[in-house]
């Protein structure tokens, strides 16, 4: 699953947004909502599955992480950008709306 990648490209933003991406992540992955991580310099650099089709990404800002959420409803897809002052809840919250069980 490549985790240094994420690692590599999440290495320039600050310690409390990764601390949050690997929290979500962790979620996301007891929720059976598997990852990848894309090479160097990617964007987004992460993406999740439900089944056959990718239904998160993560994608890097200058101090936060886009996700960008294509939901289980019709038409339903949104973003939320995830900085310092953003938590997980806001973020699970956000998924949750979008018909994304975690």
């Amino acid at each position: 699953m490549k985790r240094r990648y994420a690692e590599n490209n999440l290495s320039g933003l600050p310690v409390e947004v990764r601390e949050k991406f690997w929290a979500l992540d962790h979620l996301l992955r007891e929720a059976e909502i598997r990852p990848k991580y894309s090479g160097k310099k990617a964007n987004p650099f992460a993406s999740y599955r439900l089944g056959l089709n990718v239904c998160i990404t993560a994608s890097l800002g200058s101090n936060s992480i886009t996700w960008c959420v294509v939901g289980r409803k019709a038409g339903s897809k949104s973003t939320i950008d995830m900085g310092i002052e953003a938590t997980v809840d806001e973020i699970v919250e956000t998924l949750r709306r979008a018909g994304i069980g975690v």
